[in-house]
């Protein structure tokens, strides 16, 4: 993943996904990204906006240009699943 800094330059970030369920429904695709080694940490927003806990938005966003991707080359994005991933509440 590049992170672009407009005339400041670029940052490459390199890392793994533990886990990443994936769902369609009504051409809507949904993501759960689960991180193994933070499984037992809470999401915690105030902690997101003020840059403390960027782990799994980072991932999230990987994901999301990946499946983006695929869907621009005509790759298959997901399994089919009966029913969408459980809703995750954000808690701040």
């Amino acid at each position: 993943m590049h992170l672009s800094y407009g005339d400041r330059g670029v940052m490459s970030l390199n890392g793994k996904i533990d886990r990443m369920d994936l769902c369609e429904e009504d051409d809507k695709v949904y993501l759960k990204i689960i991180d193994y080694k933070s499984g037992r940490t809470k999401f915690d927003l105030a902690s997101v906006f003020h840059g403390l806990q960027l782990q799994l938005m980072v991932y999230m966003n990987a994901a999301r240009e990946e499946q983006q991707q695929k869907k621009k080359q005509g790759q298959p994005q997901v399994r089919r699943k009966k029913h969408p991933l459980p809703p995750q509440r954000a808690r701040s």
